[in-house]
C-alpha cells in the first residue's frame, strides 16, 4: 500500500522533522517541503492498517509534529523493492 503523509510542523522543525521521519519502518522518503505543509512523507506498506496504527500516531509523536494527515494512493500498489528509477 502506498501513500503520502502530509505534516504540519512547529517554525523552523519542517528539516529536523523529516529527518526523523525518515527513521521509521515503511517510511520510503521524507522531505520538508515549501507549501501549505512542511513535509511530505511517501510510505510504502503491506496492509492499510499499518499506515494509520503505526506510522501516523508514530509520526505524531515526533518532536516538532503538530498534525498530519495520511493519503493512500488509489489505484495502484507500489514496491519500493520492485520500483526503479526511469
Amino acid at each position: 500500500m502506498q501513500a503520502f503523509i502530509l505534516i504540519h510542523t512547529e517554525l523552523g522543525k519542517a528539516e529536523e522533522a523529516a529527518a526523523s521521519v525518515r527513521g521509521l519502518h515503511g517510511i520510503v522518503s521524507s522531505e520538508a517541503v515549501t507549501g501549505p505543509y512542511d513535509v511530505i512523507a511517501r510510505v510504502d506498506v503491506e496492509e492499510l492498517d499499518q499506515i494509520y496504527d503505526e506510522l501516523v500516531p508514530a509520526i505524531r509523536a515526533l518532536p516538532g509534529v503538530m498534525r498530519s494527515v495520511a493519503c493512500p494512493a488509489v489505484g495502484h500498489r507500489f514496491s519500493a523493492a520492485l520500483h526503479v528509477a526511469a
